[in-house]
């Protein structure tokens, strides 16, 4: 025996116009998804809700039934929907790519002697401050959001900008005058490869 109920497929697709039929196993009242398997209460009331917005990768229902955890995820994964006025923050990513886009540009033209400016002090402000605190935050701010995978690069960089900062900061901490002073420029040069591997 078959009952029809809602606008979708066995497949969980949606047509309009057309039921879904629930078919009845061989030797139990269990109704049947199509798949081989009964279909529980909870993927019944979810296809109900999802028929309702359409399916596809853009459904906008998360189902939370799927294994996958999304790279690039939190609040901001695309295809899940999720209400503005429920949102804490705005997305920091861009934030945090720009302040490493900047740091790393003023560094490039640095290292390629442009304009003769061949001296990386001018990059140490940056690095303290947009690429290296800034970014920082905008890591901070992707955790709280959710997105692991941003929380985790924009974090790094984060700590690289401040730590390179630290590094390059002429008379503060004197990394660059111990090796001067015990070795040569070659061995500071070698070391500081060492970092930057």
């Amino acid at each position: 025996m078959a009952s029809q109920t809602n606008n979708i497929d066995h497949t969980g697709n949606h047509l309009p116009g057309a039921e879904k039929m629930y078919h009845e196993s061989p030797g139990s009242s269990t109704n049947s998804n199509g798949m081989g398997r009964p279909m529980t209460h909870e993927e019944h009331e979810t296809a109900v809700k999802a028929s309702h917005f359409g399916y596809g990768p853009l459904a906008h229902v998360n189902t939370a039934n799927s294994g996958r955890l999304p790279a690039f995820g939190g609040e901001f994964q695309p295809g899940l929907y999720k209400s503005v006025k429920e949102r804490k923050f705005a997305n920091p990513a861009p934030l945090g790519l720009s302040a490493f886009a900047l740091t790393t540009f003023v560094l490039s033209l640095i290292n390629m002697s442009t304009r003769n400016v061949a001296e990386p002090n001018l990059v140490v402000g940056l690095a303290f401050g947009y690429g290296g605190l800034v970014q920082l935050l905008a890591g901070m701010w992707e955790m709280a959001v959710g997105n692991t995978f941003g929380a985790t690069a924009l974090s790094s960089y984060g700590g690289f900008w401040l730590s390179f900062a630290i590094i390059l900061t002429p008379g503060g901490f004197q990394i660059e005058e111990a090796y001067l002073s015990e070795q040569s420029i070659t061995a500071f040069h070698d070391a500081f490869g060492f970092f930057l591997m």
